[in-house]
């Protein structure tokens, strides 16, 4: 057994609050509902997901909707404690929305990074 903590970015596009379920090989981690303020400021500006510009318009140059296309994402984190192999990462939704996990990084433990929904524990 090895203790190991795995974080990514999980990104949702604009939806009413969606929900989502988190499993490690079939087993679950976690169930949330993802909740934001959508208002523009100074310190926080409209940012285009296709571009990743930088907007104070509704619409982009590239012609994306930025109230429906700007991401959102929270930071999350799984710890576990489990043999060595491989495991799975997967996002079941519980609600309708757009969700992509991204910057998979292992924090801590004897693990290793396969692509961005899979890990695996070594010794």
């Amino acid at each position: 057994m090895a203790f190991c903590k795995v974080s990514f970015d999980l990104f949702c596009d604009k939806g009413n609050e969606p929900r989502y379920r988190l499993y490690v090989n079939n087993e679950l981690f976690t169930e949330r509902t993802y909740v934001w303020a959508r208002k523009k400021s100074k310190k926080h500006p409209l940012l285009c997901i296709n571009c990743q510009k930088n907007l104070s318009k509704k619409y982009c140059i590239c012609k994306t909707n930025v109230e429906s296309a700007t991401p959102m994402y929270l930071r999350e984190n799984l710890q576990i404690d489990a043999p060595p192999g491989e495991y799975a990462i997967r996002l079941e939704k519980v609600d309708p929305g757009k969700y992509r996990i991204r910057n998979t990084t292992v924090d801590l433990g004897p693990a290793e990074i396969i692509d961005s929904t899979t890990f695996r524990i070594i010794e």
